[in-house]
């Protein structure tokens, strides 16, 4: 099947495979030319040296041997071998030779590297929100493969190399794969694909509740300089690290009689849900202020009565900081 024998007798340097090792490499029956520089030959160059200093430690350590490397069919293409053998000595301890089986694990080899690969993959989307960071982020980990990924206009004729299409939005992501020997297997693309699809589509909904909550936090929000009783307001409003998340914070600016009242305030969470609690907390307080001469005390006091009432039964925390500036005869008088 997928082993065969290999012997190497070590004072001479000849290696003997039998058929079915060399039918794993690809070979004719007496193709390998039965050298130590031949079995060197079939080894992936990257793997050479490794595989060099594991048989010098093996020759002067202990009699069995096991080592996995990655080697080189005929046509050209990698494959992953194990091999298990004993190192043979004479009555001095000498090495005289090392007998053994090599197994061809290709299969198992690639599949634990390809859920490896995807479960790396689905870690990095997963606190990916737009869909450039999506792509930017597939793109890194298939770069230098024989897969591509490219998001096309839905109307678009799919080229023949295309495999998975993922329709997002008025868009549709396409996953192209050429078959090449050691590179990612048609599955694996497929798979690939299905993991940027779902993310740009995750994607593309985060960044329409943005929009929303985007613009509902902006129509809430009262202008961010203004002018009341002879004093000037400014107000910045960013985000503290996330650029692209939204909160409930808000700020808030009341003319009254012979005072004005400012209220700064942050509802937990993110979101459209928090913007949307965040308006009603904010309507509530405006309104209180207006009916209780802005007293902070008060309108705190009764803001508690009635916060549930007003959020519902899922009432998100919320920190308020309210002001009352009374002006008389050009005086102010600050109450927090």
């Amino acid at each position: 099947g997928n082993s065969g024998v290999f012997d190497w007798s070590i004072p001479t340097g000849r290696v003997r495979w039998n058929e079915s090792l060399e039918r794993v490499h690809g070979m004719a029956p007496g193709e390998f030319p039965g050298t130590l520089d031949g079995f060197q030959e079939t080894v992936h160059p990257d793997d050479r040296e490794r595989v060099d200093a594991a048989l010098r430690e093996a020759l002067a350590g202990s009699d069995e041997f096991t080592l996995a490397f990655r080697f080189l069919r005929s046509d050209g293409s990698t494959g992953h071998l194990e091999g298990r053998g004993r190192i043979f000595r004479d009555g001095r301890g000498e090495p005289t030779r090392l007998l053994g089986l090599a197994e061809d694990v290709t299969e198992r080899v690639t599949s634990r590297l390809q859920i490896d690969q995807l479960r790396r993959l689905a870690s990095r989307l997963s606190g990916l929100r737009t869909s450039t960071g999506v792509l930017g982020a597939v793109r890194r980990e298939i770069d230098g493969s024989n897969v591509t990924i490219d998001l096309v206009d839905d109307d678009l004729a799919a080229g023949r190399d295309v495999v998975f299409s993922f329709a997002v939005g008025s868009q549709r992501l396409d996953v192209t794969w050429v078959p090449g020997p050691g590179d990612t297997t048609e599955r694996q693309a497929i798979a690939i694909g299905e993991l940027a699809g779902a993310a740009i589509d995750r994607a593309l909904r985060y960044e329409s509740e943005r929009t929303n909550a985007q613009i509902l936090q902006s129509a809430l929000q009262p202008a961010a300089a203004s002018q009341i009783a002879g004093f000037r307001l400014d107000a910045a409003y960013m985000p503290a690290r996330d650029t692209d998340r939204l909160g409930g914070d808000f700020f808030d600016v009341l003319e009254l009689d012979g005072a004005f009242v400012v209220a700064v305030g942050d509802v937990a969470g993110h979101g459209l849900e928090a913007t949307r609690q965040m308006g009603a907390i904010r309507s509530m307080l405006r309104t209180l202020s207006a009916s209780l001469d802005g007293e902070p005390r008060a309108v705190i006091g009764r803001a508690r009565e009635l916060f549930r009432p007003v959020c519902g039964d899922d009432v998100p925390f919320t920190t308020v900081l309210i002001c009352r500036v009374g002006i008389t005869d050009g005086l102010t008088k600050i109450v927090t």
